[in-house]
């Protein structure tokens, strides 16, 4: 069973914080941000790690 989070604010603050927590624990995440470069910046950060790790 997968273990999802929506993320409002995921960008900055609190919001990229508990982003960046969740996605360590494994949860997969759907944020939101106010602008479309913020959600590739956070995308960067945090997904594109992971995703390389495994590869």
């Amino acid at each position: 069973m997968y273990k999802v989070a929506f993320v409002s604010g995921a960008s900055r603050g609190i919001g990229r914080a508990i982003a960046t927590s969740l996605a360590k624990e494994g949860y997969h995440l759907d944020w939101s941000a106010g602008k479309i470069k913020r959600c590739w910046k956070i995308w960067r950060r945090i997904c594109a790690p992971s995703i390389i790790s495994k590869s």
